[in-house]
């Protein structure tokens, strides 16, 4: 009988493939705050024949593959405010962090990313409604998340998405999607950063990266497991008060190795990047040019992924390649009971619905669906004796942003996005 080990020692790594199916070059660790592997399977077949007796006999093996979930609480790139543009990550390189893998991992799953966005101090100000009013927008984008300086105490920050950057007046003007509860300090910077957002199948992929690598080390040298080809197949974002916001993902394993060869985890691995932070300081807003910001306990953002396997006779376990058929992003909270939602559901009204939460630029993650109706009547609850009501947001079509992106390379006219500034 061999020895006991602990399930949750262990070492968690990820790296970019630029072969579908062959391991990364470069392998960055990652951390984890809970891995399942219990979906990975070896394909058994029962070897029927006429035979003399009622018994069986040994299985046939076929190819190993299957899925894990892992859950992962998210966190910024920057314990200091940022004083330069973010880069688009290459997860493939040996420059890559953790943190690129993981920003990447969501380009993924929502199809594709775009990094970049950053003001120099010059003179900032919001002179109207929904436009922020600046010397220096020529390095943002339609559709993209930008921070900006408030000046209070409370929310220091606060995050707004452009609809449209137009440089042809003097200074240049930013259309925001929904009317700012905060102006823009003025002669401050403006912060963009990553963001992931939806797009028709998976753009992401036809750069460099063509899916990932992931290695789960153990307690043991003989608890190492090793997963090809794999790209997110699920993705759940939740935000509760008082928790760190978290992110649960579903892999598609198209090939894994039999435990049995490596060393069990390395010692404990550095961390570079600021540790998570506790939901208490966010935002919520629902509506365009007088949003209402309601009291929430929770946000749960579900990306309605769907990828299937394509399977074919050229690999090691006959998974060639993933493919994402469909993307329902949804929004689920549960806000104090107000009628005018029943309204809205009836009228099937569209209406862009944010959340931001972190304290500063490097440390600040947003959620947006800028066209959300509800899809389901509002149910009327309870929630520690007071009334609430539960709203499911669904994310559709929308058209609102200007500007023009041919090869779809910014997050313009994105139905869903997620952002960390």
């Amino acid at each position: 009988m061999s020895d006991p080990k602990l399930s949750a020692i262990g070492s968690f790594s990820v790296g970019g493939e630029t072969t579908f199916g062959t391991a990364a070059a470069f392998m960055d660790h990652m951390r984890v705050a809970s891995i399942d592997i219990s979906g990975l399977e070896r394909v058994t077949l029962t070897n029927d024949f006429t035979r003399q007796g009622d018994y069986e006999t040994a299985r046939l093996l076929g190819g190993s593959k299957g899925s894990i979930t892992t859950k992962h609480r998210l966190h910024g790139f920057s314990s200091s405010l940022p004083v330069e543009p973010v880069m688009s990550p290459d997860v493939t390189a040996d420059a890559a962090t953790a943190f690129d893998q993981l920003v990447s991992i969501l380009g993924s799953a929502f199809g594709q990313i775009y990094s970049g966005g950053f003001a120099e101090e010059s003179s900032v100000d919001i002179t109207t409604a929904q436009t922020i009013i600046t010397g220096d927008a020529i390095a943002f984008k339609a559709g993209q998340a930008i921070c900006w300086p408030t000046g209070t105490t409370r929310r220091a920050y606060e995050v707004g998405w452009a609809t449209n950057i137009n440089t042809t007046p003097t200074p240049d003007e930013v259309a925001l999607l929904q009317q700012q509860r905060h102006t823009v300090e003025a002669s401050m910077l403006l912060y963009g950063g990553h963001t992931a957002f939806v797009r028709d199948l998976t753009p992401f992929h036809d750069s460099t990266c063509k899916s990932w690598t992931l290695q789960w080390l153990g307690g043991a040298s003989t608890d190492n497991y090793t997963m090809y080809g794999c790209q997110p197949t699920a993705a759940k974002i939740t935000m509760t008060v008082n928790q760190v916001p978290m992110l649960e993902l579903t892999w598609g394993v198209a090939h894994w190795s039999v435990p049995g060869v490596g060393s069990g985890p390395p010692d404990v691995q550095s961390w570079s990047f600021p540790e998570p932070e506790v939901c208490l300081d966010w935002q919520i807003a629902i509506g365009s040019s007088s949003p209402v910001y309601p009291v929430t306990k929770e946000v749960v953002f579900d990306l309605g992924l769907t990828r299937i396997p394509l399977e074919g006779g050229h690999s090691a376990s006959g998974v060639e390649g993933w493919m994402a058929t469909q993307r329902r992003p949804k929004l689920t909270i549960s806000v104090l009971w107000d009628s005018a939602y029943h309204t809205a559901f009836s009228a099937q009204t569209a209406m862009p619905v944010t959340v931001q939460v972190g304290s500063q630029p490097g440390r600040i993650i947003a959620l947006c669906i800028p066209a959300a109706r509800l899809v389901s009547l509002p149910k009327r609850g309870d929630r520690d004796g007071a009334t609430v009501m539960d709203l499911e947001l669904e994310a559709h079509y929308y058209d609102g942003d200007g500007g023009a992106d041919a090869l779809a390379t910014y997050p313009r006219d994105s139905l869903a996005r997620v952002a960390f500034l």
